[in-house]
């Protein structure tokens, strides 16, 4: 009996993961499901075929038609099994790469709109900032009339 494997969980997106293997053979009971051979679901593909090959050579069709026919059956619904859940797996990549790529498009918006300045507008404005300081700095002087002259004691 084969240990049951943990599954390699990989993040897709924010809080989602996704388990990201199958094992070839799961005989615990537990687990993700054996892709040749599961306990759970009778699967056991090349020891089925091996029987059936067997019943072939000797011309047993009594149990190629009890035996071997419905083992077939459940290693090809297994097999159907994974490949559905990989058809699965592949659609929540697919909707998570889709997600990720409209996310980053439109943070890359937000950051050019953020970002993006006319420059001759912002150098306007930043010379009426700089006389407007100035002109204020020698309306105070006017005004206030004060020199250093005035706290030196004669």
């Amino acid at each position: 009996m084969s240990p049951a494997w943990p599954a390699n969980q990989s993040e897709i997106a924010a809080g989602a993961t996704l388990s990201v293997n199958a094992p070839g053979e799961n005989n615990s009971g537990s687990g993700a499901r054996g892709l040749i051979s599961d306990s759970r679901s009778g699967a056991d593909l090349f020891n089925h075929l091996i029987s059936l090959q067997n019943n072939l050579l000797a011309g047993n069709q009594a149990a190629i038609t009890s035996n071997d026919v419905p083992a077939l059956q459940k290693d090809e619904n297994n097999l159907l099994y994974q490949i559905s859940n990989n058809g699965v797996v592949q659609s929540r990549l697919n909707s998570a790469a889709t997600f990720a790529s409209d996310t980053s498009s439109s943070l890359d918006q937000m950051i050019s709109k953020a970002s993006n300045a006319d420059i001759v507008q912002t150098m306007v404005q930043l010379n009426e900032a700089q006389n407007a300081y100035q002109s204020a700095l020698q309306s105070g002087a006017k005004i206030m009339q004060i020199s250093l002259l005035n706290y030196i004691p004669v």
